[in-house]
């Protein structure tokens, strides 16, 4: 299924996730458990073409997806997975249709190979405006770091909706890179 997502992110202190936890009393939400494993050739053609591949395992559902970086927004193709098994390499022929397609857009031919396993504990509340996310992630060596996601369905309305919720929480404007990129900044940062 394809769709665009539009969210809005930032990064946040231990405290600052504890604030918007207590505030939003997140502790009345389900736990959603994410692991996410990563993929990229070797010679990280995703990447380079502002692409992300991944497969997620959740208690919820295990889907893979290609995202594809836009101007406002990601394309997101996503695919149900059937199978728990997380392969170290996947050749391009089996992947879906939908996604071989994407993929030679960018003329991208190579196998993709597992780069990265990342763990989200996440918490998810709807509010009037778009869905409030926040995330508690484990990368290489236990390093966590703490993110707030504001998903919506319209730009102009959902930018104006996440400062204030920042503004009315006291917390400072961190721009959030994506998870992948953290995680292999923080790879290289321990090797």
């Amino acid at each position: 299924m394809e769709n665009i997502e539009i969210e809005f992110k930032n990064l946040l202190t231990e405290q600052e996730y504890t604030r918007i936890y207590d505030y939003y009393k997140l502790s009345n939400c389900p736990d959603i458990l994410n692991v996410n494993h990563y993929y990229d050739t070797k010679n990280y053609e995703l990447k380079n073409n502002n692409c992300a591949f991944r497969i997620r395992i959740s208690n919820l559902l295990r889907e893979m997806t290609l995202k594809i970086k836009r101007d406002k927004g990601n394309l997101e193709i996503n695919v149900p997975v059937s199978s728990e098994k997380i392969p170290e390499i996947i050749s391009l022929e089996n992947l879906p249709l939908e996604i071989q397609e994407k993929l030679k857009l960018f003329k991208i031919k190579d196998e993709l190979k597992l780069i990265n396993k990342i763990e989200t504990i996440r918490k998810e509340l709807k509010l009037e405006k778009g869905l409030l996310v926040l995330d508690k992630t484990t990368y290489i060596n236990n390093i966590e770091d703490y993110e707030l996601e504001f998903e919506v369905f319209d730009y102009l309305e959902g930018k104006k909706e996440f400062l204030s919720i920042l503004n009315n929480l006291s917390l400072e404007r961190k721009k959030a890179i994506p998870k992948i990129a953290r995680a292999e900044h923080y790879k290289k940062n321990i090797q």
